[in-house]
């Protein structure tokens, strides 16, 4: 699995498709924010600064570090707050944002969520990792068998 931003332009031009017409609300990553956000379908990323004191350029960067689609985006910020504690632990408060955006249904939101995966590689979506592989390797140039059991 490939972590971190595409260098794919073709990803890139089908991010931009898929969220040409989609408005995207920011909410400070904190339990707070949670009534804010709203109880209907969407898309979302949870997005880190870099913990750097004093370095004003670096700390302006962000990355996504999980992005997802749920059919609640309420229900689904909560659940992440409750799980995620060792993003606090790594960014500190005031570092982590939720950006979200709503659509009309789960499976537009989970193509949304697709071309984003794809597009930045975030670092804690096990989705888009190879967790198995079953079999034995095959050397390259060797021609597959048949087995029997």
């Amino acid at each position: 699995m490939r972590y971190g931003w595409s260098l794919d332009c073709e990803l890139w031009r089908n991010l931009r498709n898929h969220i040409q017409n989609t408005q995207w609300t920011e909410l400070p990553f904190i339990t707070p924010s949670v009534a804010v956000a709203p109880p209907l379908p969407g898309t979302y990323l949870i997005v880190a600064r870099p913990p750097l004191n004093g370095h004003n350029v670096l700390e302006q960067l962000r990355t996504p570090l999980y992005v997802g689609h749920t059919q609640n985006l309420r229900r689904r910020m909560r659940e992440h707050l409750k799980r995620r504690a060792h993003l606090f632990l790594t960014f500190g408060t005031g570092r982590l944002l939720f950006c979200y955006s709503t659509a009309p249904t789960v499976p537009i939101a989970r193509t949304i969520e697709q071309s984003l995966i794809s597009a930045f590689g975030p670092p804690d979506n096990s989705r888009a990792s190879i967790r198995v592989v079953a079999g034995a390797p095959i050397p390259a140039g060797r021609p597959l068998s048949r087995r029997t059991p």
